[in-house]
């Protein structure tokens, strides 16, 4: 019985782990996206072109 519990509460927290990591990733490749984007603006400013 006890054991159950304790299996359920690993599986659980290891999905609330799972599904944030899934979220920060996302966020860090929006994060990566948008400093690509603002660097290769910047460039161009630099450059004369806009």
């Amino acid at each position: 019985m006890l054991l159950k519990v304790k299996n359920r509460k690993v599986k659980i927290s290891k999905s609330i782990i799972f599904s944030y990591q899934r979220k920060i990733e996302k966020l860090y490749a929006e994060r990566i996206r948008i400093y690509n984007l603002y660097n290769y603006e910047n460039r161009l400013k630099n450059e004369g072109y806009s």
